[in-house]
This record gives C-alpha cells, structure tokens and sequence, in this order.
C-alpha cells in the first residue's frame, strides 16, 4: 500500500501529460484558470520512444492556426512546468503548485488537487511508453511503505 506524504516531489522536474477527463475536471472545477497559461503542447515526437501505445489515453490534438496559410499545431495536451532554477541542474515546477498553497489548503501546495490528472494522481507509479509500470518513488519519503 502507497502512503502519499503530500511533499510535493511530484511537481518538480516531470512531464505531466493530461487526458481529456483531466482538461474538462480542470476547466469545470476551477473556471478561473486561463487554461492558455496552464495548458502546452508537446511535440508528437518529442521524447516519447513509442507514442502509438500512448495514443488510447493521450491523444494527439490539433489546434488550428490564427493565420490561413499557417499549418495547425499537433501535439499531447501536458501541464506547463516552468524554470525556477538556473543552476547547473535545471529545476521545474507545475504551474500549479505553489508553496503558498500549504497555508490555503491541505494539500501540499497543489492549487487543483481535489481533480489533479490521472499521471498525478498515479504517481510515484510511471506508465512507461511500452504500458509497462514502474515505482519511481526514489524522491518520495514514505517509499518503503509499498506492499
């Protein structure tokens, strides 16, 4: 059994792709959030070593462009991470945690934690390109408590 100590690990350093279930939660529970500055596209064929086998829960998107002449953007639907270290080792965090969240809420820092996507809610289990399953709790500090 999996006891999550809510030490906000996960948010640092990851890729979060999101399912559609998890874009309606978001734009549902939480209107107030400008999906546009939450939401990015990654590149159909940026680091995924098999992305046929993600395509039944991360379906590639199209956006159309402003322009006429301009080609439609393709992509998976991710959580934006952004830089808040410039040092030798580069450290991103999700757009929606904060540290001031820990005074908010009981929840570590996670601004949609109540409909927070299925690749959060999984970890420190990692679905791999391949479908396989991996414990990837290295970071976590309850990791010794999965049965």
């Amino acid at each position: 059994m999996w006891n999550c100590q809510q030490c906000g690990a996960c948010c640092h350093n990851h890729t979060v792709l999101i399912t559609g279930r998890d874009l309606r939660e978001i734009n549902q529970y939480y209107p107030h959030i400008d999906l546009k500055k939450a939401i990015c596209l990654l590149s159909p064929n940026a680091e995924f070593k098999d992305p046929e086998n993600l395509l039944s829960q991360y379906p590639i998107v199209e956006i159309s462009a402003d322009l006429p002449d301009q080609a439609p953007i393709r992509g998976y639907l991710a959580l934006k991470f952004e830089e808040i270290s410039r040092t030798p080792q580069r450290i991103t965090q999700c757009v929606f945690y904060s540290p001031s969240q820990l005074i908010a809420s009981d929840h570590n820092g996670c601004a949609i934690h109540e409909h927070k996507p299925l690749i959060c809610l999984s970890y420190p289990f990692q679905i791999n390109d391949d479908l396989s399953v991996e414990f990837h709790g290295t970071r976590c500090p309850d990791r010794k408590s999965v049965v």
